[in-house]
C-alpha cells in the first residue's frame, strides 16, 4: 500500500499543475479562440457627401454576424458607411438598427453573406478590479491590434460609469471590444483621459444589452435618414441640383487650385473654416482649412492680396451688402466649419457671391438673396 502513496501524490501534483496552468491559459495562447474574436473584429470607415474619408474606427458582430457594435461618434457624421472585415472584405451599411448619442453606441446592419463571420457573445460587464482583460481593435487604423491589461477600476463620464482598465488603446480603437479571459465582450472602447496614463475607458456591455433587449430590424433606419438629420444642408444639395443643374460639389484645395475651371458664374458647394469676416459695405468671408483659422480679418486681408489667390491659404467669399448678409455677423463666428454654396464672381478679389452658408456648429442655415434658397433651407 506504501508503494500506491509516492506515485498517487505525483500523479495528484501532476493533473492539479496541469489544471492550474489551464486555469491561467488566456485566450491569447489559445488560437481558436483568438481566431474567433480577430473573425468578429471589423475596422469601420465614413464617408462624407464627397467621399472624403471623415472618420475611422472599430466594430464587431455582436450576437449575430448581421449585427454590428460600434461608437456612435465614429459613425455621427456619416454620409456612407463601409466595414472591412478581418479577410479584407469590405461591405457598405446601409441600415443602423440603433444608435444613441448620450451612451455613444450605435448598432449597424451588416449586409455580408449570413453566417459568414463569427461573433461575439456578452460576458459580465461587472468584473473584477485587477482581472485581466483584452482590447481589440483598429487604432491608427491598423486592423485587429490586441492589447493586454487589467480592470483598474471604474470612471465616471458624462453619465456613464465606465470599465477603467490598463490596456492600451489609441485614436481608432473606438468601437473595439474589451473583453475577458473567456473571450466574451464586456464593454466597448470609446475613450482614454489623455491626463493620465494607462486610463482607457469602455462602456459597460449591460448598457447595450438594455437598451436593445429584442432585436428587431423594422426599427432599423438608413444612414442617409441618420445623416440628415444632423446634417440639413445635404437635402438641400441635392435639392439645389435640380434647381441649377452645373452646380459642382468640391474641396476647398480643388477650388483654390483650379480657379478658371469654376469660371463664369459656376455654382459649387464646398465645406471649410471661417478664418475671419472683414464687415464694409459688403461682407467678407476669409475660408480655409482648419489649420489656418486666424481670427484676424485685417492679417488675413493682407494675406490674401499679398500672396495672390492661387498662393493664399484663403479663399474669399464676398456677401451683398443687405440687411440679410450682415446678419450673418451674428450667426456666423470665426473658427465654424461651414458649407458654402456659391458661384464664382470673377471680380478682382476672385471671391464667390454667396447662394447660402451652413454653420455646422450652431446647426443653422444662414441664407442670403435668392428666395428659393432661403424657402429650401427652412426645412430644418
Amino acid at each position: 500500500k506504501k508503494k500506491l502513496v509516492i506515485p498517487l501524490i505525483i500523479i495528484g501534483v501532476i493533473v492539479i499543475a496541469a489544471l492550474s496552468l489551464l486555469l491561467t491559459l488566456n485566450f491569447n495562447n489559445n488560437e481558436a479562440n483568438l481566431k474567433t474574436i480577430d473573425d468578429a473584429m471589423v475596422k469601420i470607415v465614413c464617408y462624407d457627401p464627397l467621399d472624403n474619408i471623415v472618420s475611422t474606427g472599430s466594430g464587431f458582430f455582436y450576437e449575430s454576424d448581421s449585427r454590428i457594435v460600434t461608437n456612435y461618434h465614429v459613425i455621427e457624421d456619416a454620409y456612407k458607411i463601409e466595414y472591412i472585415t478581418n479577410d479584407e472584405r469590405k461591405y457598405g451599411v446601409e441600415y443602423i438598427y440603433y444608435y444613441s448619442s448620450e451612451m455613444d453606441i450605435a448598432v449597424l446592419v451588416a449586409k455580408n453573406p449570413v453566417d459568414e463571420y463569427k461573433y461575439l457573445k456578452a460576458g459580465d460587464s461587472n468584473i473584477e478590479k485587477g482581472k485581466k482583460i483584452y482590447a481589440i481593435g483598429s487604432p491608427l487604423g491598423i486592423q485587429n491590434v490586441l492589447s493586454e491589461g487589467i480592470i483598474s477600476g471604474n470612471y465616471m463620464i458624462d453619465g456613464i460609469n465606465a470599465i477603467q482598465f490598463t490596456a492600451p488603446i489609441s485614436s481608432g480603437s473606438s468601437g473595439g471590444a474589451l473583453v475577458d479571459a473567456k473571450g466574451e465582450v464586456i464593454g466597448i472602447t470609446f475613450a482614454s483621459n489623455e491626463a493620465g496614463q494607462n486610463i482607457n475607458l469602455a462602456i459597460p456591455i449591460e448598457l447595450l444589452i438594455k437598451a436593445c433587449p429584442k432585436w428587431n430590424n423594422s426599427m432599423a433606419l438608413h444612414v442617409a435618414k441618420m445623416y440628415s438629420d444632423n446634417h440639413p444642408w445635404g437635402n438641400d444639395i441635392n435639392a439645389m441640383k435640380t434647381i441649377a443643374k452645373d452646380i459642382q460639389v468640391v474641396s476647398l484645395e480643388d477650388l483654390k487650385n483650379n480657379f478658371d475651371v469654376y469660371k463664369d458664374k459656376r455654382i459649387v458647394a464646398f465645406e471649410a473654416y471661417v478664418s475671419s469676416i472683414f464687415n464694409t459695405t459688403s461682407v467678407y468671408y476669409f475660408m480655409t482649412d482648419k489649420s489656418h483659422i486666424t481670427g484676424d480679418s485685417e492679417y488675413d486681408l493682407v494675406e490674401y492680396y499679398n500672396s495672390g489667390a492661387e498662393n493664399s491659404p484663403y479663399i474669399c467669399v464676398q456677401t451683398f451688402g443687405d440687411e440679410d448678409s450682415l446678419d450673418h455677423i451674428d450667426k456666423i463666428k470665426y473658427g465654424s466649419k461651414v458649407w458654402v454654396i456659391a458661384s464664382y464672381s470673377g471680380n478682382e478679389l476672385d471671391s464667390f457671391y454667396t447662394y447660402m452658408l451652413y454653420d455646422e456648429i450652431d446647426n443653422k442655415y444662414v441664407s442670403n438673396v435668392p428666395t428659393i434658397i432661403k424657402d429650401l433651407s427652412k426645412k430644418d
